[in-house]
């Protein structure tokens, strides 16, 4: 490896800034296109081709520029990328871009010396909870977020059954494209930075107004080491059902737990436990039978298993097994950090600003900066970028259409040593917030999820932070993990909701219809302007626990093995 020099991650006091400008897409049945429109803060103009959209931001003035499109990532981005694709044999425009899962989070484009990036404003803004976005429909997304922000132009309506290219037409896309970038103009100026994303903007904030020092970072090694430490929430099923139940979740569990003393300063290695210094260790640890246990294992899914373990965890986990009976058997490895609240002053101006907000636009931007800072400092340091071949470096692998021609694009891998990919802190603050569920799990509870309990023991309520608040009560039956019906109403994740529930239940399948990926099309060999269908059926797993009747109790890691 190359030598890196370590900077750190140091207070913010030259923010980045850019020109940026909104653009829209109208098309008759989705992908007919009738225009793309474009707003660079102070002219509106339309074309009706992606030539002429593409001509017209590849010129030297908007060099550099950000183009924002609402949920551009799975639908706008399509036609782009096949109109590229078609004219690749020209070799006039290259293409470079980079997805999370399968959502295009940022396309850059180079023609000659001329670079501009499309972004997509849906990854810049924590939604409204009210907004009914779903993977084929941007349109109330942006609408919930001009109302939020309460910018002039508002999002209109408009018929897309009989859409045509006419001044109606015209006069709805230029308004969604004034609309965004007034939203997109009031958030940069009321947080004082500019981004492309919000996880990259809750850094930037925190680093500009609150980081009082440089956080030096420990070898790769040592990160490496704990980012098997790193896992999400816990989501388990206790019980199957009952008919009165209590549901309960956190108010603002990670901005609560971001408030504590933070592992942040490396100060070395040991093979035995230290209390002076935030561990993580990798340890044997045996763990007795009991209804809860403290200690994650990751397998193909997360498990909480008792028996005899190996895994790295924090200290504070470690610590806590101990107090539930559990023995630690042998440290293999232990790195430790002195800590320091370093996240407190931003959580507690943040959180104060969200309860006291009288506009809808602040309380939102306080709700997103609190839940999305924590998250950055974990993320893979290695991303699989795409690009056109001919600006593909040495090393990259080309990409092959099914009938076994080049399909012009390639990929590679690029990995980051960045100063904020600081896995220690995403760690401890998961860390603590499963330990602060731990405090509500017991043989009476039902289900739990990150910050979330259903139990048959009322419990007491307050709407400070960090306390815990009654989601509702009543009959619940509990399916799987994000997968139960609460009072009459199902809640799903990744299903079709305007289908039944209980027919998927009971073995129907869920049909789920929605804008092709540019990876799939990529893939494929197929346009990317087009619908999939696909059909989810309720698959039987190895669950979480082991069931018992209508109970459950955790898995011997002997089982899982």
């Amino acid at each position: 490896m190359p030598f890196q020099l370590n900077r750190g991650l140091e207070p913010l006091t030259n923010p980045q800034h850019f020109r940026f400008a909104t653009w829209d897409i109208e098309a008759h049945n989705w992908w007919e296109l009738l225009l793309i429109g474009i707003w660079d803060g102070s002219a509106y103009n339309h074309f009706r081709t992606v030539g002429e959209f593409l001509d017209f931001i590849l010129q030297t003035k908007y060099n550099g520029w950000r183009f924002f499109a609402h949920f551009g990532g799975r639908y706008d981005f399509n036609f782009i990328f096949d109109y590229i694709r078609e004219n690749l044999s020209k070799k006039l425009i290259h293409v470079r871009f980079y997805c999370s899962g399968s959502l295009v989070i940022r396309m850059s484009l180079q023609y000659r010396s001329i670079h501009v990036h499309l972004c997509d404003s849906y990854r810049l803004f924590y939604m409204p909870e009210s907004n009914s976005v779903t993977k084929t429909d941007n349109k109330a997304g942006l609408r919930d977020l001009t109302n939020a922000f309460d910018v002039r132009h508002k999002k209109s309506e408009l018929d897309f059954e009989t859409m045509t290219y006419n001044r109606e037409t015209l006069e709805y896309n230029e308004n969604d494209c004034r609309g965004l970038y007034e939203v997109i103009e009031r958030f940069f100026v009321e947080t004082g930075v500019m981004s492309e994303t919000f996880a990259t903007h809750a850094l930037r904030v925190w680093r500009k107004d609150f980081l009082q020092q440089t956080i030096w970072r420990p070898p790769e090694s040592i990160l490496e080491f704990i980012r098997h430490s790193y896992h999400g929430g816990r989501v388990e099923i206790f019980k199957r059902s009952s008919s009165q139940l209590f549901a309960y979740d956190v108010n603002s569990m990670y901005p609560f737990v971001m408030q504590y003393a933070m592992p942040i300063q490396f100060v070395g290695r040991s093979l035995r436990f230290n209390d002076r210094y935030y561990g993580f260790i990798e340890a044997t640890v045996y763990t007795p039978e009991h209804y809860v246990p403290v200690l994650p294992v990751h397998l193909e899914k997360l498990y909480f298993p008792y028996g005899d373990l190996r895994g790295v965890w924090t200290s504070e986990e470690l610590r806590k097994a101990e107090e539930n009976g559990a023995t630690i058997q042998k440290i293999h490895a232990g790195y430790y950090f002195e800590t320091a609240p370093i996240f407190n002053e931003y959580v507690q101006k943040l959180y104060h600003l969200k309860k006291t907000a009288t506009s809808t636009a602040v309380r939102l931007i306080a709700k997103g900066l609190l839940n999305s800072l924590y998250g950055k400092f974990g993320q893979n340091p290695t991303k699989k970028i795409y690009v056109s071949e001919g600006i593909a470096p040495a090393g990259s692998y080309p990409i092959i259409n099914p009938n076994g021609s080049p399909s012009g694009f390639a990929y590679y891998e690029r990995t980051s040593h960045s100063a904020y990919l600081l896995p220690h802190l995403s760690s401890a603050v998961t860390s603590k917030a499963r330990l602060h569920l731990l405090t509500k799990l017991d043989s009476h509870s039902y289900y739990c999820d990150t910050d979330s309990v259903f139990t048959d023991v009322i419990q007491p309520v307050s709407k400070e932070l960090g306390e815990w608040g009654e989601v509702g009560h009543g009959e619940a039956f509990f399916i799987q993990p994000k997968l139960y019906k609460f009072k009459g109403v199902w809640k799903s994740k990744g299903l079709n909701r305007e289908q039944s529930i209980d027919d998927f239940i009971a073995g129907s399948p869920n049909t789920i219809r929605r804008a092709k990926s540019i990876k799939e099309a990529m893939r494929d060999g197929t346009p990317a302007c087009s619908h999939v269908e696909t059909e989810k059926f309720l698959r039987e797993s190895r669950p979480k626990r082991a069931w018992i009747g209508d109970d459950t109790r955790p898995w011997n890691i002997k089982e899982l093995e």
